[in-house]
């Protein structure tokens, strides 16, 4: 099972005297989700947001912070590590190493992407690693290409595995890089009016989704020797409960901005944006507009 933030840290308060005050927090680390971490104190636990120079600490290290409760987190200025975090001995936290210099690709992750995402011109990247409980090493991407065309890319142990696109076609170059020649002039292809995810699975199966001339979902998906294993039409009528548009609005009037990648499914839409903290989180909205689930990306 993957980490997640679960809806209650985002619940937990800080007492009403500690609203909007600088102030002191202690305590032992709990859980870690990129740049946020939860503190298990006394008085519960608080998600604190980490300084922009320190680097995260382990789970179960002690802690201790300065900085300002803001409504319902902590966005930390200082932190201290050690045994008894906040009193003698403890020492600051090191800072991590600079990120690299600014190329092409906006974000400290930008000069390390797959040979299948160089060279699409992408930016405002972020980036989210995982370590599975078989122990794969997992990666998400998050970017965008020209055009306002939003890009999620998943890698297992280095290898690009997924690609999904919202807001227009996916670029030929892509589709080209993610599929072996045999299948790039697949007869199949020619229904699709454009391509929207390509998924190369462990055992060497190619399965492509998109939108065909008439609006219908088309899934094909083929064996690893080319041949066709299976296809699927849906007919344009079946659509979604809520259209992407009316998803991007209704995150907008809850909070959310910068939202990018938007994914339609039947009673739900899953997302990428900025939630009212700032922070880039991924998301799931039912098709009522209620927040189900929402988890940390690392920039």
């Amino acid at each position: 099972m993957k980490p997640m933030l679960p809806a209650l840290l985002l619940s937990v308060a800080l007492s009403g005297a500690a609203i909007a005050q600088e102030m002191r927090l202690s305590g032992t680390v709990a859980e870690q989700f990129g740049r946020q971490i939860v503190v298990e104190t006394p008085e519960g636990r608080i998600l604190v947001t980490l300084p922009p120079a320190a680097s995260p600490p382990a789970i179960g290290e002690r802690v201790a912070f300065e900085g300002r409760a803001e409504g319902q987190t902590f966005t930390a200025s200082r932190m201290e590590t050690g045994p008894a975090a906040g009193g003698p001995g403890a020492t600051p936290r090191p800072a991590p190493p600079p990120p690299p210099a600014p190329g092409p690709v906006s974000g400290p992750f930008g000069a390390d992407l797959p040979p299948e995402l160089a060279g699409l011109g992408l930016s405002d990247v972020i980036t989210r690693y995982e370590r599975s409980p078989s122990g794969n090493e997992e990666r998400k991407i998050h970017a965008r290409l020209p055009g306002d065309v939003w890009l999620m890319a998943d890698l297992r142990n280095g290898r690009l595995t997924k690609v999904d696109v919202s807001g227009g076609p996916m670029p030929q170059a892509l589709i080209d890089a993610m599929l072996p020649p045999s299948l790039r002039d697949a007869r199949e292809l020619g229904e699709f009016a454009r391509i929207t995810q390509i998924e190369r699975k462990p055992e060497g199966e190619i399965e492509i989704e998109g939108q065909g001339r008439d609006g219908s979902a088309i899934e094909v998906e083929y064996w690893p020797d080319g041949r066709l294993k299976e296809y699927d039409r849906d007919r344009a009528d079946r659509r979604p409960s809520m259209s992407e548009a009316a998803a991007r609005a209704e995150l907008a009037r809850l909070g959310y901005r910068d939202v990018g990648f938007v994914s339609l499914h039947g009673r739900h839409v899953e997302a990428v944006a900025r939630n009212p903290w700032g922070d880039w989180v991924e998301l799931r909205i039912d098709d009522r507009g209620r927040i189900d689930r929402e988890r940390a990306f690392v920039r």
